[in-house]
């Protein structure tokens, strides 16, 4: 059996190509990529958030179409634009979320 030190030791980290003291040796090109990076992470979690608030905001207003909509319509209409709000903002949320990640790993990488 192998004793926990050499469990610990034999399976790889998430980190394993990052020391810990790296970020301070980065150039200042890479350093100024990375904290772009961690500013994109930042705004995808502002652009879910917002379309969370966009999609609470038209499923609780009630304005009038001026009678060019019945009312069964307009508040079924609204369920379908709020679900269309929240579905563009994990996918907004996502790409913003993916370009930092790649960024990330690219600034990260042993051989920059």
């Amino acid at each position: 059996m192998l004793e926990q030190q050499d469990v610990t030791a034999a399976s790889p980290s998430v980190d394993d190509n990052v020391e810990p003291g790296s970020l301070s040796e980065l150039s200042p090109l890479a350093y100024r990529l990375d904290a772009l990076a961690t500013w994109l992470y930042w705004i995808a979690g502002i652009v879910l958030a917002c379309a969370f608030l966009a999609a609470l905001i038209v499923i609780s207003t009630s304005v009038d179409t001026l009678g060019l909509v019945s009312p069964q319509v307009e508040s079924q209409s609204r369920v379908a634009i709020a679900v269309a709000l929240i579905g563009a903002g994990f996918a907004g949320a996502g790409i913003v979320a993916g370009l930092g990640g790649i960024l990330k790993a690219l600034v990260r990488r042993r051989d920059l």
